[in-house]
């Protein structure tokens, strides 16, 4: 099986992102983990810093789809 998975050392925090779920570790506080949907996945990316133009964006979003899908 297939998984997404994103890393990026940002400013605030280590934050690693899947096709289903975000994960922040900051020095001194505590691991935050959320769920997300398929839309906040997309957004997620594109808020780690990597560029996708509208073609891109609709394919994340059906790969995303898919692997939750587990298809």
């Amino acid at each position: 099986m297939n998984h997404l998975m994103v890393m990026r050392h940002m400013p605030y925090a280590h934050v690693t992102l899947t096709e289903e779920a975000r994960t922040i570790r900051a020095p001194g506080k505590p691991t935050e983990h959320a769920e997300l949907s398929v839309a906040e996945v997309v957004d997620t990316v594109r808020e780690l810093g990597i560029m996708l133009d509208a073609e891109e964006i609709d394919a994340l979003t059906a790969v995303v789809t898919r692997l939750r899908n587990g298809t």
